[in-house]
């Protein structure tokens, strides 16, 4: 996880947020005295609201309270402290502009292994297949698991407010993180996603992958932790030959890459082989991918869409045909 400490090694002037001390005015309101003994010290109070969530045919109140490290929850009644949430945990943070719910606020967050143990002794994360699946389900043993928070805001006004605040905190928060371990100055971070790796033996791998202005990563997510690993291998946008995604499964994506360009580092395969969350989060990266090409190569990086995805090891081409909708599915609760 990203330590929350200023980024020594950061020398590139304003960060994400625009400076590193905008939530530091003076001016900035004052957490209220009913959050402020659950808060952690030295930590910013940015802002609160009464947010509702659907719990079996009920509409429940709650509080979430927003700093500039964690999530909290609050009982509306009492004040009382459900929980606190690390942003880093935060897998992605999702709006719904539709007609029906336009305040509708979509939190997915990547579970923490330690508490994935707690919910085993009480109920087995098997027995919630139907509605989410580790990261690792087809045989990795790298496993994570992903989950839904829906959360219904009073206003589309204070919706769109956390919704960016939230993608500005936790980009932040993760910028200082690989710039001060992987990413050397003058490149900068631009996104990262968790993924399915498929390697050259059909083998599942948990990854996560990293973009900086001039390169991809691929970093290793350890055993039974979040916690990320070594950088099995990176390469320079300028590797990159096309891109493959598929109609099924739709969440699936290849990337063929140049080894012989200056610049690559480690082994990668011509063909990269990904599996992501949902379609979303598969064409975000695809568009990332294009635009950091273009802007090396002033050159439009092709992508074909083609129709079935077939693997080489049989073993494995039945089970990722048929579970491609539910691998990565997000926990609905």
């Amino acid at each position: 996880h990203p330590s929350h400490k200023k980024n020594r090694h950061n020398t590139r002037g304003r960060n994400m947020l625009g400076s590193e001390d905008t939530y530091h005015d003076p001016m900035s309101p004052r957490c209220p005295v009913r959050f402020e003994k659950a808060i952690e010290p030295g930590e910013m109070y940015i802002t609160h609201a009464t947010f509702s969530k659907r719990k079996g045919n009920t509409d429940k109140l709650l509080i979430l309270l927003l700093t500039n490290n964690k999530i909290y929850k609050f009982e509306p009644d009492t004040f009382h402290l459900k929980y606190a949430r690390d942003l880093s945990e935060l897998h992605s943070v999702e709006g719904d502009d539709s007609a029906t719910t336009p305040t509708l606020l979509r939190l997915v967050r990547r579970v923490p292994p330690v508490e994935q143990e707690k919910k085993k002794s009480s109920k087995p994360i098997a027995a919630e297949a139907s509605s989410s699946a580790t990261a690792g389900s087809l045989g990795s043993q790298s496993s994570y698991l992903i989950k839904t928070r829906l959360y219904n805001a009073d206003t589309m006004e204070i919706r769109d407010q956390w919704l960016s605040a939230l993608r500005v905190l936790r980009a932040n928060i993760w910028q200082q993180f690989f710039e001060s371990s992987v990413i050397v100055a003058p490149d900068i971070y631009q996104s990262h996603v968790y993924v399915e790796k498929i390697n050259r033996k059909g083998k599942i791998q948990v990854r996560c992958i990293l973009l900086s202005q001039e390169r991809l990563f691929n970093v290793e997510v350890k055993a039974g932790t979040n916690d990320l690993g070594k950088i099995k291998w990176s390469f320079p946008h300028q590797a990159l030959q096309k891109i493959d995604v598929y109609k099924h499964p739709p969440t699936h994506l290849d990337i063929h890459i140049d080894g012989t360009v200056s610049g690559v580092r480690g082994r990668p395969s011509s063909t990269i082989s990904l599996v992501f969350k949902d379609q979303l989060e598969r064409d975000r990266l695809v568009g990332e991918l294009q635009r950091l090409a273009y802007a090396r190569t002033r050159a439009h990086l092709p992508r074909e869409e083609l129709g079935t995805y077939l693997v080489v090891a049989p073993n494995l081409a039945s089970r990722i045909l048929s579970k491609s909708m539910t691998r990565l599915s997000t926990a609905m609760s």
